[in-house]
Order: structure tokens, then C-alpha cells, then sequence
């Protein structure tokens, strides 16, 4: 996995496919103060998927929307076997309880 500040827009690039004995390939692209104002602050992963970005802040400067992505994949039985993917997604975060915050999937994909 990569890393790296993105000067135009967040995102992420992740792409896997199986006939090719490498790993995954999985860059994050990451706002400019991601470190001082999302990681350091706790926030890199919510519910188990990396934040790219908040774009909005609760009340308590928790996240209360994130830029986040989401993984796919199937396979192919004819020449490829297992291939994966990614794009780009906006949720919502429910902090019902702090301790456990749930991503809501009100939001469509940003491509």
C-alpha cells in the first residue's frame, strides 16, 4: 500500500488480478493535512475501511461524513481467475456509539 498527498482530489486506486503473482496494488490519495487533522486525530479507518477524507464534522469534531472506498471483485472462469477493484464512495457515520461507529450507505459512489 501507498500512500501519497493528493493536490487535485482524495481517492483511492486499488486493482488486483490473480493470473499476475504480484500483490495488490492500493494507493491512497489523501488531502493535504489527512495526517494532522484525520490520522492523528484517530480517524484513518472507520469500521474497518480507510477515510480519505471527512468532509463533514459533527458537533463533538467527530466525522460525520467521510470519503471512503468501497472493494469489489469476481471471478472470472474463463482466462483471468480472481479480479478486484475499487471506487471511490461518500458515507455517512452513525456515532450512536462512540466506541463503534457504523458506516450508512445513504450515499451514492463518487466516481
Amino acid at each position: 500500500m501507498a500512500t501519497s498527498t493528493a493536490w487535485s482530489k482524495p481517492g483511492v486506486v486499488f486493482t488486483w488480478k490473480s493470473e499476475f503473482s504480484g500483490p495488490p496494488f492500493f494507493q491512497i490519495d489523501t488531502p493535504p493535512k489527512w495526517n494532522t487533522q484525520i490520522a492523528n486525530r484517530g480517524h484513518a479507518v472507520i469500521a474497518g475501511l480507510p477515510v480519505t477524507a471527512v468532509l463533514e464534522w459533527d458537533a463533538d469534531l467527530r466525522p460525520a461524513l467521510i470519503q471512503t472506498v468501497d472493494l469489489y471483485g469476481h471471478f472470472d472462469s474463463r482466462i483471468h481467475g480472481w479480479r478486484a477493484w475499487s471506487y471511490n464512495a461518500v458515507r455517512r457515520v452513525d456515532c450512536t456509539d462512540p466506541d463503534r461507529p457504523r458506516l450508512l450507505r445513504e450515499t451514492a459512489p463518487s466516481q
